[in-house]
């Protein structure tokens, strides 16, 4: 049990120190490019999704009968 609390407290300390390292540093390309794309998707989602609010209530969307009556 003491070398897996050891292994533990090992390990979350290189997790700090490679933080820290890291902080001052910048993105690899690839990623800045990946961050780039998902805020392109994001902004696209969000824009279709007002597209669609804004039709819904100023279209009114397509009318729907009531249950129980018949077209015929």
């Amino acid at each position: 049990m003491e070398q897996l609390a050891a292994w533990d407290r090992a390990n979350g300390l290189l997790g700090q120190e490679l933080t820290e390292a890291a902080l001052g540093l910048a993105l690899p390309e690839w990623a800045a490019g990946v961050g780039r794309m998902e805020d392109v998707r994001r902004r696209q989602a969000r824009q279709a999704l007002l597209e669609a609010i804004a039709r819904h209530h100023h279209h009114g969307g397509p009318r729907r009968e009531r249950p129980g009556r018949r077209p015929w």
